[in-house]
């Protein structure tokens, strides 16, 4: 099995249509979340993308946050989750 990283940068959605040029360049995407139970409650935007390698996926999120902040945009969170299981169903 491979190992499935998720990035995650969150930004004040006000902010996010600043980034949607950016992430696409970069090939990562945009998305809006009402309530993110870790942060206060507001809607927030995010960058997201997936990495196969820990260092990689370490090193993508430190150029994006950082890229983010010369944009003069606060970036107010960075993660990275190490996916075990993910299932979609629609």
């Amino acid at each position: 099995m491979t190992d499935n990283y998720e990035i995650h940068i969150t930004v004040h959605a006000s902010d996010l249509h600043k980034l949607k040029t950016l992430a696409n360049v970069e090939n990562w995407t945009t998305s809006c979340i009402d309530g993110d139970d870790a942060l206060p409650h507001d809607t927030y935007g995010y960058l997201t993308t997936h990495r196969t390698n820990l260092q990689l996926a370490i090193l993508d999120m430190q150029k994006m946050a950082g890229m983010v902040r010369g944009m003069d945009i606060k970036v107010l969170r960075e993660k990275i989750e190490h996916v075990i299981f993910d299932r979609r169903e629609s």
